[in-house]
């Protein structure tokens, strides 16, 4: 019996996400000892990692079917794993919620599952630290828990031991339904402009991201330091508790020291997104998202004033873009780039002028650029890594808007393999 009740909430503060809910969860689920979860599927690693941050036995509650075994919805080794860690596992009937709880504390409702697929999918979660939310959410899932039947190891073993016929049938089913809807593709039509450009620059960009990620695993780098996202006053800051930010230490037993309230060029390694961080002795506070260059550089035969935009979609080709405007001329030539912290990539072209006589000098620059793209980044390059201050010191996004929303927690190194210091940051 389903037992329906109704919670009404005013003036309640919450906050959704599309991505980056796992770690979110970990964040919220560390060292916390009373921790409760419902999620109809469960696999392994997302609900590993998730649920390993907690600091006693949770409370889990899923669904207990050969069928979602059998297909790979849900993982029966990932439940054998979280029961020899100690953590209470509950079969509960019809369970369609996905909710995260850390008693008194925090709350998650939303359509994600704690498995690799949920952090893939079109997924929408929404998350309270208010404490009347909080107590609401468990108020209203405390009624289906009591209709719960425990997961015994005897229960996980006699599952394991009759899921072998089972898994081979569904594989040959899932491989016929895949064949069907194959078959079946076409009659969808075409797909849209946007969606099929869209398509391609998610995998343009996974290819480049990989090689990005190849170069910076061959950087020397310093020994890591783990920075949390948390808020100081009005503001987001990533913040080293017990570190400072200032003094590196490199796996080739060398130092490296950084300058207070300088920016240096920051790489996330994850989403292959770049920044320009404000270093504190223990705490990033501000990134650019660009940089405007006063003076004029020459390019070539050319000469320009340049501004760079780094690009944070995680959707897109690029990861930078360089406007070129001509020193006379209320006009430019924008470039679009992917920077792999060693090699400048230049994707495309294009330029806004009206007259022809400016429309053919850009024309012929950015040929130029195409044609001597290495000379193009032996001038770019150097002005993306070398470190600066401003004389303004409150500038920029706040670290939230690159490094993630508050919680979010993330390995710190510096490299030198560029000739000045470069921060490099990795999820964790």
């Amino acid at each position: 019996m389903i037992r329906r009740l109704k919670v009404k909430l005013t003036s309640v503060a919450t906050w959704l996400q599309t991505a980056g809910v796992a770690k979110i969860w970990r964040s919220e689920v560390n060292e916390q000892p009373s921790v409760v979860v419902l999620s109809p599927y469960l696999t392994s690693r997302t609900a590993d990692e998730v649920i390993a941050a907690a600091a006693g036995p949770a409370r889990i509650y899923t669904l207990f079917k050969a069928e979602l075994f059998a297909t790979g919805a849900s993982s029966i080794r990932t439940l054998r794993r979280l029961a020899e860690a100690g953590h209470e596992l509950y079969e509960l009937e019809d369970l369609h919620a996905k909710v995260v709880l850390v008693e008194g504390r925090f709350a998650s409702v939303g359509s994600q599952n704690l498995t690799s697929g949920g952090t893939k999918r079109r997924e929408l979660t929404a998350m309270f630290r208010d404490i009347s939310a909080v107590r609401a959410v468990q108020a209203l899932i405390e009624p289906w828990t009591e209709d719960a039947f425990h997961i015994t190891m005897e229960r996980i073993e006699q599952m394991e031991a009759r899921l072998g016929p089972l898994t081979k049938l569904a594989r040959q089913l899932n491989e016929a339904a895949d064949l069907v809807d194959e078959a079946l593709a076409p009659l969808r039509g075409p797909a849209s402009p946007g969606f099929a450009a869209r398509a391609i620059a998610r995998q343009i960009r996974g290819k480049r991201l990989t090689k990005l990620q190849g170069v910076i695993r061959e950087a020397t780098l310093s020994f890591p330091k783990r920075g949390t996202v948390r808020r100081a006053g009005d503001r987001m800051t990533l913040k080293v508790k017990g570190q400072s930010l200032l003094e590196w230490y490199l796996a080739t037993l060398e130092y490296i020291y950084l300058q207070p309230k300088h920016r240096y060029l920051c790489i996330n390694e994850d989403r292959g997104i770049i920044g320009w961080a404000r270093v504190n002795k223990t705490r990033i506070t501000f990134i650019n998202g660009g940089l405007n260059f006063e003076e004029p550089h020459e390019i070539g035969p050319y000469t320009f004033h340049i501004k760079f935009k780094a690009l944070w979609d995680d959707a897109a080709a690029a990861n930078l873009e360089i406007e070129l405007a001509h020193v006379a001329m209320w006009r430019g030539l924008r470039v679009r780039a992917w920077f792999d912290s060693r090699d400048l990539e230049v994707i495309d072209t294009d330029f806004w002028p009206t007259e022809p006589a400016a429309s053919d000098r850009f024309a012929n620059a950015a040929r130029w650029i195409r044609e001597h793209h290495v000379q193009f980044a032996q001038v770019i390059v150097p002005l993306l890594t070398d470190p600066f201050k401003y004389k303004e010191n409150l500038v920029g996004a706040t670290a939230a808007s690159f490094f993630g929303p508050e919680g979010t927690e993330v390995d710190v190194f510096v490299g030198n393999d560029w000739g000045v210091p470069v921060l490099v940051t990795r999820d964790v």
